[in-house]
């Protein structure tokens, strides 16, 4: 009986220390980054990445996209299976898009997760994530800041 009621305890604990953790998104809906990134695969690009996020209270999903760069090459990189998960950590402010999978202009894709650091006071995120390579090539690299262009102000925690 002992044990019992030790382990219904120690779920009980488990349970309310997750639930603690639990990321919380305002306002819901749709929200917008935008901003300059350096990516590599074999060539480096200066590119423009579009962050297109869909939120309710406690998850996330994001679109990512990019475009510009010399001779528009930035454009022809594709993202596979977007929407994309998005999980934060608030110790850390660490927001992390999941499973990103990566159509390069040079062999050999690349997949993996692209993580930044969260400013919560400026609504930025400074990205400086490495993809490895599905096959072939080197890894993937991705960095810079992009910045909120909607809604207004949003606050993760």
């Amino acid at each position: 009986m002992k044990k019992v009621i030790a382990l219904m305890m120690g779920s009980v604990a488990m349970f309310t220390a997750q639930a603690a953790n639990a990321t919380t998104y305002s306002p819901t809906g749709a929200w917008s980054f935008s901003g300059t990134v350096d990516v590599n695969k074999g060539i480096a690009l200066t590119c423009t990445l579009d962050l297109d996020a869909t939120t309710t209270s406690s998850t996330a999903t994001a679109t990512p996209a990019l475009s510009g760069g010399a001779f528009g090459l930035c454009g022809t990189i594709g993202f596979t299976g977007a929407p994309y998960n998005v999980s934060y950590n608030s110790s850390t402010s660490t927001l992390t898009i999941e499973d990103v999978y990566v159509n390069t202009i040079t062999s050999g894709d690349c997949a993996g997760d692209i993580s930044g650091t969260w400013d919560e006071v400026n609504n930025t995120i400074t990205i400086d994530a490495v993809l490895p390579a599905v096959s072939g090539g080197g890894d993937c690299t991705i960095a810079g800041t992009i910045s909120l262009t909607s809604p207004g102000d949003v606050s993760i925690t």
